[in-house]
């Protein structure tokens, strides 16, 4: 199973510059195939990249979503997991499971990813929060990031 994290922008940004960070967290070289929907921005898969990261905006200015994603019907009766919040701008890292550098595993490089991007946007004066996909737990900026290393397998 991928390892899959997502970064939830809770103020504007410019999708376009928070894309261009993305990129260059990943270390992807000028020539790394992308492309735009008008609606999501992404690296295209299969490049031999340590992750594929795509960032989903609100077409034409809007945020992505003004309110949280609700339990649905697809949820379990009691479900706590915390859907997707309102924001402007979700940035999302995804690895295979078995990708390992001379750092560690998926978890110490999504660590590394999500790290970069949270200082960036903080210096930025933008709030963030940022979920793993693994365990759907909803953390508050830095908060949690020490947990992805459990993810190397």
């Amino acid at each position: 199973m991928p390892v899959t994290t997502t970064v939830y922008l809770h103020d504007q940004a410019d999708y376009r510059i928070v894309f261009a960070k993305c990129v260059e967290l990943i270390g992807a070289p000028a020539r790394t195939r992308t492309s735009d929907d008008g609606g999501m921005v992404s690296t295209s898969p299969d490049q031999g990249l340590c992750a594929w990261t795509w960032v989903e905006y609100g077409q034409d200015g809007p945020p992505l979503r003004t309110t949280p994603v609700p339990h649905n019907q697809h949820c379990d009766p009691g479900c706590g997991y915390q859907h997707a919040p309102a924001c402007w701008i979700e940035a999302v890292f995804d690895t295979s499971d078995g990708y390992h550098d001379d750092h560690g595993g998926a978890g110490t490089l999504h660590q590394r990813l999500v790290t970069g991007l949270g200082q960036w946007l903080d210096a930025q004066a933008v709030r963030w929060s940022w979920r793993n996909h693994g365990d759907g737990t909803l953390h508050d900026r830095h908060d949690g990031l020490a947990g992805l290393t459990l993810l190397d397998k």
